[in-house]
């Protein structure tokens, strides 16, 4: 299973993710990625099947908190089959 390490730098709400196939690879770059990093900033290491799941089960790095309600609400809706509606 393939290995993604996140990097989330807090000041500018951005997330880069590089992946990794073996897994000595992946953490020693989380072990040199830490050196020289603001505090604030988030270095993190995932194992999961993609980055697909990684965006889907961590949505907090990569979409703001209007998009993380939007997708929740259409989440929500589509179980009960209510349509979708744009607002103007």
């Amino acid at each position: 299973m393939p290995y993604f390490l996140l990097y989330y730098k807090n000041d500018e709400d951005l997330a880069t993710v590089r992946r990794f196939d073996e897994r000595d690879e992946a953490y020693a770059e989380l072990t040199s990625g830490t050196i020289g990093k603001p505090p604030e900033d988030e270095l993190v290491l995932f194992i999961t099947d993609s980055e697909e799941t990684l965006r889907r089960t961590h949505p907090r790095y990569f979409y703001s908190e209007i998009e993380m309600a939007q997708q929740a609400a259409e989440r929500i809706l589509s179980r009960f089959e209510i349509p979708i509606t744009q607002a103007d």
